[in-house]
């Protein structure tokens, strides 16, 4: 399960890693080519490339069979586009201009081995962060300081909840302890 394509994104965004197990991960980044770079960084392979024709007599032996369509795509044009596909961990080749773009890709790596991927942008993060905690370390690398939009709300919001779950937790602890006295008189008179 993967976020709608987010590219056109120019600011800073949080994105929101779930896996399958284990605990959820958010991290930063400014707009769209940041993220793109990001998860470059980290993959074993590269992700997005364009390869000519010299390059791919490079690459294949002349007895290797051709990946789909790549015989097809050199016979209308000068260069193809690889992108990794980890569902068949390797790349697929396009004709230029119908591959996917370099964030689709990143994208689609990323979220391949999680349950969910959110790319998210501040505000966006700021209302999933009661849902997801670990997003308030990303929005806090993501710059969302006192001095940002929205930023006091969140604060008093917070407070508020906090001060209705201190509020809640005394009066169970209050009515923990009338229980307790109650039980306790109950067994003095018995006795």
């Amino acid at each position: 399960m993967s976020t709608p394509n987010r590219e056109d994104l120019g600011g800073q965004i949080v994105v929101l890693e779930i896996p399958h197990r284990g605990e959820a991960r958010a991290w930063s980044c400014f707009g769209a080519d940041a993220f793109v770079a990001a998860v470059q960084a980290d993959a074993p392979v590269v992700l997005h490339f364009r390869i000519d024709s010299r390059q791919m007599v490079d690459m294949f032996e002349p007895e290797d069979e051709l990946p789909e369509g790549l015989g097809d795509i050199f016979g209308r044009h000068d260069h193809a586009v690889g992108c990794y596909d980890p569902t068949r961990d390797g790349a697929v080749y396009y004709a230029p201009g119908a591959e996917p773009s370099e964030f689709e890709v990143a994208q689609e790596y990323l979220a391949h081995d999680l349950q969910a991927l959110r790319i998210l942008t501040v505000e966006e993060a700021r209302e999933w962060a009661h849902e997801w905690p670990v997003i308030e370390n990303a929005l806090i690398s993501a710059g969302a300081t006192p001095e940002t939009p929205g930023y006091e709300a969140d604060l008093l919001r917070r407070a508020a909840e906090g001060a209705w779950i201190r509020r809640n937790l005394e009066e169970s602890e209050s009515q923990t302890n009338e229980t307790i006295q109650a039980l306790d008189r109950a067994i003095n008179r018995r006795r």
